[in-house]
């Protein structure tokens, strides 16, 4: 069965890495198990450092300094950060100022 193609995020673009690249995120993490109960939630923060159509990398600062995680390249979930101080339930950091922010769920699929 075919995808609608409504539900497909839209292809990233030279324009997108442009626009993106350089600029600090802050993203919520929640983990769950096969059956939808939460496993672990946390917070990470950094520099979007790639944007490609396989996921948008960003290079973390803060606790994880050093690291790089990479996030689906679902750009419609970034969300323009309201200016502020966002403290990490997490690891206690604060956040001063992202440019964005953006919440992910990941759930392992249910074996049958």
């Amino acid at each position: 069965m075919a995808e609608d193609s409504d539900d497909l995020p839209a292809p990233v673009t030279e324009a997108d890495a442009l626009k993106y690249v350089g600029k600090y995120i802050l993203v919520g993490i929640t983990r769950e198990d096969a059956s939808g109960n939460i496993t672990d939630q946390y917070q990470i923060h950094g520099v979007i450092e790639l944007v490609a159509p396989d996921g948008i990398t960003i290079a973390l600062r803060g606790s994880r300094q050093g690291e790089h995680y990479v996030i689906p390249p679902a750009l419609d979930f970034l969300e323009a950060a309201e200016p502020g101080e966002y403290r990490l339930h997490s690891s206690n950091e604060v956040v001063a100022n992202p440019d964005y922010t953006t919440m992910f769920t990941i759930t392992p699929p249910q074996k049958h």
